[in-house]
């Protein structure tokens, strides 16, 4: 299965993709989205881009595009100080999400 990445030859700003591009981001904002809901059952969410300034040079700055689950498991700690505590590693969440590990418990057995 293929990671949820794609690289695009403008990589400063995202409104010089070309049409073909923009499709593309959208085919691979829909995968995701759809892997998401799979996983995490169907979970509200925020996406955001992020994109250099204007006047930024080329080469400075690459834009990415960037989706927070909003997701139930918060607790004394994340309200009293604002800081929300990932208990899956980068690694695995990546590896979820492109299908490389199943998870398994009540919650998942669909």
């Amino acid at each position: 299965m293929s990671e949820l990445r794609k690289d695009y030859a403008t990589n400063t700003w995202v409104e010089a993709l070309s049409d073909s591009d923009g499709s593309s981001l959208a085919d691979l904002l829909r995968e995701s989205l759809r892997r998401l809901h799979q996983v995490v059952d169907d979970p509200d969410f925020n996406y955001y881009i992020h994109t250099a300034p204007t006047g930024t040079k080329e080469a400075d700055s690459l834009w990415h595009l960037g989706i927070t689950p909003h997701l139930p498991e918060l607790a004394g700690f994340e309200h009293g100080t604002g800081i929300f505590i990932n208990q899956v590693m980068p690694e695995d969440a990546a590896s979820i999400l492109r299908g490389d590990i199943r998870l398994t418990g009540p919650s998942n057995s669909r």
